[in-house]
Order: C-alpha cells, then structure tokens, then sequence
C-alpha cells in the first residue's frame, strides 16, 4: 500500500499539478487570465491565502487530470501502439539490434507454444506483438525488476502532459493573434510566445517518443535477463 501512494505522489499528483501550473502560467502571459481581482480579494482577506493556494492547486490538478486523458489519446494510442504493436516485426521494430530482435523472437513463439496460441511462420502481427510486451511487462513486474522501466514510465508521463499542455497553449495563443488583428492590437510579442509555445511542444513531443522507444527496450531487455536468470537457475537444480 505505500508503495502505491508513493507511485501515485511521484507519477501522478506531482506531475498533473506541475502541467496545471504551467498551463495558467501560460494563459497567463497570453493575457487571458486575469489575477488583479485575485489580489485585490487577497489584500482585503489575507487569512484566506491558505484557502486559497489549496483551491489553486485543485484547480491545477483538475487541468492535469484533463491533460492527462487528452494526451492518452494523442500519444498512446498513436504512438505507443504503433512501437509496442511492431516490437517482433523484421523491418519496423524499435529494436534495431538484429540478435536481440532475433532472441525475442524465439521467446515469443515459445511463449506462444506454452499458451496454445496458434501461430506459424515469421509473421508477426500487431495482436501478437502487443500480447507479447504486455507478457513481457507483467513478468518482470512480478519478478520485482520494473523499478527502472517505472522510472521511464513516469517520464513519458511527464513529457505528455507538457506536450499536451504546450500544444493547448499554442491553440490559445493563435486564438489570442486572431484577436488582436480583429482589435487592431500588437501582435508582435504574442508572436513570440507562440512561437516559444511551438517550440516547446516540438521538444516535449520529441522527447515523449525517444523515451518510448527507451522504456521499451528497457522492459524486453529486463525480461530477457529475467528469462536468462530463470534458465540458469533450473539448470542448476
């Protein structure tokens, strides 16, 4: 049970906050959040700051949450399925050292003997592979080995919901210009931070998919050492 609380503090409360911050940060430098209201109140209340920050978090939450189901849809079932569906396939696996794939390749129709999944060939399809890196997930998180793939794990996470949240700020911003020309209004620095808004989502969208491809040579690989450890230990006894 601690174990769970701490997963969830480090990969998800801390994180989902952190985007809804940025995300108002954003809106923020765009002009389309206001906080003079917010401190006049807090100038006339200050015992009510405390109150305050507690109801700002939750809302920072809240826009995390939001983020979190979005980038679901926009990265994994986009991207991630599209590595994790290929991982045994001869000409699109990420994994592009040709023992390992090879090596991989045996275990799954081992794997796929054992099962009495019916299989024949070298034609590995997306329901195969899928089937096979979740196995490979769920073994070594019962073997206790997935603490480094956890840790990638959660920076995917982070690096989706800033993805996310950047890609959402670069919308309000185009809005923002769109605006302005309407109202005859500056744009030049909303430019700016358009374009830093591009730009951030470039290296974060980025980021998310070289960090996929690692997290998934991480679990193969740990399942290949487990897989070794666990032949050698029967030769053993």
């Amino acid at each position: 049970m601690d174990g769970f609380f701490e997963k969830f503090s480090i990969y998800d409360f801390f994180n989902l906050i952190a985007a809804g911050i940025i995300f108002l940060c954003g809106l923020l430098a765009l002009g389309l959040l206001e906080l003079t209201t917010l401190a006049e109140f807090l100038s006339k209340n200050p015992e009510m700051q405390w109150v305050l920050f507690i109801v700002i978090l939750g809302v920072c939450y809240l826009i995390g949450t939001f983020f979190q189901q979005i980038s679901g849809f926009m990265f994994e079932k986009k991207y991630s399925h599209s590595i994790t569906s290929t991982i045994l396939c001869n000409q699109h696996s990420v994994l592009n050292n040709q023992i390992k794939l090879e090596i991989h390749q045996k275990y799954a129709r081992k794997l796929f003997q054992e099962k009495g999944i019916p299989f024949s060939g070298d034609c590995f399809s997306d329901l195969y592979c899928e089937y096979y890196f979740a196995y490979c997930s769920y073994y070594i998180q019962n073997q206790n080995k997935h603490h480094k793939s956890e840790k990638m794990r959660g920076l995917r996470g982070i690096y989706s919901l800033l993805a996310t949240c950047f890609a959402l700020l670069l919308a309000a911003s185009l809005f923002r210009i769109a605006f302005a020309v309407v109202y005859s209004e500056s744009i030049v620095c909303l430019i700016f931070i358009a374009s830093t808004y591009l730009l951030l989502l470039l290296i974060y969208g980025h980021a998310y998919k070289e960090n996929t491809k690692y997290w998934v040579r991480m679990v193969l690989g740990v399942y290949e050492t487990c897989v070794d450890i666990d032949m050698r230990n029967m030769q053993k006894s």
